[in-house]
């Protein structure tokens, strides 16, 4: 009897991988259009650093009101 049920449960814990296998490629962005993420670009960067060389001891939040974006945004600048 033992058998027959693990033998019945490999179906089931397979299908549970090709589930997680298909959420896993959903979670991936897919290209849309609409407004570029601007936090990380070229001009902003150069920006943040030129803050962050005059003002060293700056904080995120103080980073994100200088340059008029969300704490998010300053946080993923420094990270960069």
């Amino acid at each position: 009897m033992e058998v027959v049920q693990s033998i019945g449960a490999l179906p089931e814990a397979g299908f549970r991988e090709l589930r997680l296998q298909e959420v896993e490629k959903q979670l991936q962005d897919r290209l849309r259009s609409g407004r570029p993420a601007t936090a990380t670009s070229r001009d902003m960067l150069q920006h943040a650093d030129g803050i962050i060389h005059a003002e060293w001891r700056i904080t995120s939040q103080q980073l994100a009101l200088q340059l008029s974006d969300s704490d998010g945004s300053a946080m993923a600048i420094i990270d960069t």
